[in-house]
């Protein structure tokens, strides 16, 4: 597991929060300690799984991974995954990666 790289020492932010309420004392715990993502992506396994787009555009809000896109030439890396939006059908390709930022994508259809 990955853990973010924070400014100042565990001992100095753990003194800090100490003097907090309890709901900026939790908020600053989860300062401390941030896990990244629970599982790393694999493009060959993204076949039929489900994403949300965290700004959605044009109603289109949940996604489904509905192909991916064989790399030229054959036994290179997979580089693009098609995307169809559950709401209106419409399909687009992009590359696999932009679903690891989190601040466009997340797993599942929540």
């Amino acid at each position: 597991m990955r853990w973010c790289s924070c400014s100042g020492t565990i001992a100095e932010r753990a003194a800090t929060a100490s003097t907090l309420s309890k709901p900026a004392f939790q908020q600053a715990i989860k300062a401390i300690i941030v896990p990244s993502r629970s599982t790393p992506l694999n493009p060959r396994k993204l076949l039929h799984s489900k994403w949300t787009a965290v700004n959605p555009r044009n109603k289109e809000k949940h996604f489904l991974v509905t192909g991916i896109v064989d790399p030229e030439p054959p036994g290179s890396p997979v580089v693009s995954v098609e995307l169809e939006a559950v709401h209106s059908k419409r399909v687009r390709v992009m590359p696999w990666r932009e679903l690891t930022d989190a601040t466009q994508w997340k797993r599942g259809w929540g």
